[in-house]
């Protein structure tokens, strides 16, 4: 789609879910489950505007929440199936060249998702404790306690701005706030977000990181800025978002939605719709 005139420019089928594109927007990125003895999570490169399919990795955890690309659509990080107790081993992947051998790390603990900005990678545990890594050395400059005994979702996973200079997470004690963080001066930083009706669902940061969208599992979807105070807040769909991607490269254009309706919303971020 292109989002000036909300055109479709091609389209064709990929195996599941969307998970990004390439920085040279020539090709698509996807990631779907396969069956097999053991189920594992196919990653996929599609060609655009031919929609032909390359294989990049079948080694995906299919019990983790999705891949996730780098904002410039360089690298992308994938939790494995492979296990070194009960940390899991993630591959990260070169978009420029993906026959590439990926670069691996060891997450701090079992991992229910991954995110990614443009210069850093953050694992969250399954405790809500966060890991920030730097992309190009893949060594931790920055880490959040998670809260033992209270289970993150997947579903809610842990926002990075595009420079990596700030984090968003669902509070591990109350699944209906996030909360923003300076990284890494992590949890002294902390900024708690109003209080939503409903569990919150995503959270995406805006292209040049000075706001935070998040939608909740009623649908709304509300923004913010990075001192906490309201951008806007709009009715949302009829059921959960379970996708947010903001447009532009440098500044917001424009912000979509897709929810469990199936409706795909363009949301005019002056008017609200």
């Amino acid at each position: 789609i292109d989002p000036r005139t909300r055109k479709v420019l091609t389209s064709f089928a990929t195996g599941g879910f969307v998970n990004g594109i390439t920085s040279d927007a020539r090709q698509v990125v996807s990631y779907y489950p396969l069956n097999a003895p053991q189920p594992i999570l196919r990653l996929s490169a599609y060609d655009v505007p031919s929609g032909h399919e390359h294989p990049i990795s079948d080694d995906g955890d299919v019990n983790v929440a999705a891949p996730a690309m780098t904002s410039d659509g360089r690298w992308l990080a994938l939790i494995t199936k492979h296990r070194v107790g009960r940390r899991a081993v993630v591959d990260v992947f070169d978009a420029h060249d993906w026959a590439a051998a990926p670069r691996s790390f060891l997450t701090s603990g079992a991992p229910s998702c991954v995110a990614a900005g443009r210069s850093v990678i953050a694992t969250q545990d399954a405790d809500g404790s966060v890991t920030v890594r730097s992309v190009s050395s893949l060594r931790v400059i920055g880490t959040l306690p998670g809260s033992p005994g209270t289970p993150a979702t997947s579903s809610s996973c842990v926002a990075v701005s595009p420079d990596g200079a700030e984090l968003a997470r669902v509070d591990p004690s109350d699944s209906r706030r996030a909360v923003l963080y300076r990284v890494p001066s992590g949890v002294s930083s902390a900024i708690p977000l109003p209080t939503q009706a409903q569990s919150v669902a995503r959270l995406t940061f805006s292209p040049d990181g000075t706001e935070l969208a998040l939608s909740s599992l009623g649908g709304a979807v509300a923004l913010y800025r990075l001192d906490g105070s309201d951008v806007a807040a709009f009715p949302g769909q009829a059921g959960a978002v379970n996708g947010i991607a903001w447009t532009g490269s440098s500044a917001a254009t424009g912000l979509y939605t897709v929810g469990l309706d199936g409706d795909l919303v363009s949301w005019d971020l002056d008017q609200g719709l």
